[in-house]
């Protein structure tokens, strides 16, 4: 689903609303650049509830990942520790890496330490690598 004024519009009033259902469906259909889209026009409390409906979808680290890179860094360095961990847990090892490549480096070492081993050396491995190779 293409987005437009009008869904848009749709997906702000629901982002406030009670029931998740409508807006996850709206959501579900929604394309990846769509989504990225619509992130960068949203106010910060926007953006959290987005971010936390795309969570449950396990779509909102195929959003975040089309964001400028200047965004990205602004927006995960929003989120709590937490809601970083969650995101990292599940996306990709690669995609991690990347995401994980915009929080300073304190940060990015105690959300680390928090996921479990295996995932973590992964990680670990993509972020020893330059990013643009």
């Amino acid at each position: 689903m293409k987005l437009n004024p009008h869904n848009t519009a749709i997906i702000k009033r629901l982002l406030v609303g009670r029931s998740s259902r409508p807006l996850h469906g709206i959501l579900a259909k929604v394309e990846g650049a769509d989504l990225a889209t619509l992130i960068s026009t949203l106010v910060p409390r926007e953006r959290k509830l987005l971010l936390e409906a795309l969570r449950n979808l396990g779509r909102d680290h195929e959003a975040l990942l089309l964001l400028p890179e200047q965004q990205l860094s602004e927006i995960t360095n929003e989120m709590s520790d937490q809601e970083l961990l969650n995101l990292i847990i599940y996306a990709r090892e690669e995609d991690a890496a990347h995401i994980l490549r915009q929080v300073g480096e304190a940060r990015r070492t105690d959300v680390l330490a928090m996921v479990e081993t295996p995932k973590r050396v992964r990680i670990g491995q993509f972020m020893a690598y330059p990013e643009d190779s």
